[in-house]
């Protein structure tokens, strides 16, 4: 009975612990991946995007304790740097900025343990800025396209000592930026980034 009381207790101080820090404060450095795409008028042509740095800030808040896992809402806030264009179609534009902003649900298991794995998906804005010049050199009115953006993907949260670090993989999908063509449509950006996380 008395190692039942112990375990018992100790459940209940673990599960006290993780209940006081609600909050989460994280920043993330990574890239930012973009696959190739066809074209949809009458000559099908393949638009590539390079790879762009990417810097991800992310506050979460717990909404609900469970016995196992928290569940939060997140707004994840991702910049990333310009990703340059190659297209045989000399008037796309040659690169593009991108920003995300993604309320989204978030399912953290094991919160407060070494190893804590989480997935997240929600819906915002996906807003988009393009280069002042084509590929071919020329000059272009610089033009910012807002689109609905969704993002689903996953992480992992390892705690060493009293530091926690951060791992993590989203899918991020959107209507196709204004490229000063309107045959290409990049829909599909992926983020593989990692960082640190301030629980509180």
């Amino acid at each position: 009975m008395r190692k039942v009381s112990m375990i018992c207790g100790l459940v209940i101080c673990m599960c006290l612990a993780a209940a006081a820090q609600k909050n989460q404060l994280s920043a993330d450095l990574g890239v930012k991946l973009s696959p190739s795409v066809g074209s949809t008028g009458g000559v099908n042509f393949s638009t590539s995007a390079s790879n762009a740095f990417a810097f991800e800030l992310n506050y979460a808040r717990q909404i609900k304790a469970l016995p196992l896992a928290s569940v939060q809402i997140e707004i994840p806030y991702i910049y990333t740097t310009t990703a340059d264009l190659k297209s045989i179609n000399l008037l796309t534009a040659s690169g593009f900025k991108s920003q995300f902003v993604t309320p989204s649900l978030k399912l953290q298991f094991a919160p407060g343990h070494k190893l804590s794995p989480w997935i997240s998906a929600g819906a915002g804005m996906a807003h988009y800025s393009d280069s002042k010049t084509t590929i071919s050199g020329s000059a272009i009115p610089s033009n910012s396209t807002t689109k609905i953006g969704y993002q689903g993907g996953g992480g992992v949260d390892v705690k060493v000592h009293k530091i926690t670090f951060r791992i993590e993989g989203r899918e991020l999908y959107s209507g196709s930026p204004n490229l000063n063509v309107s045959t290409i449509k990049l829909h599909h950006n992926i983020l593989v980034a990692g960082g640190l996380v301030l629980n509180f």
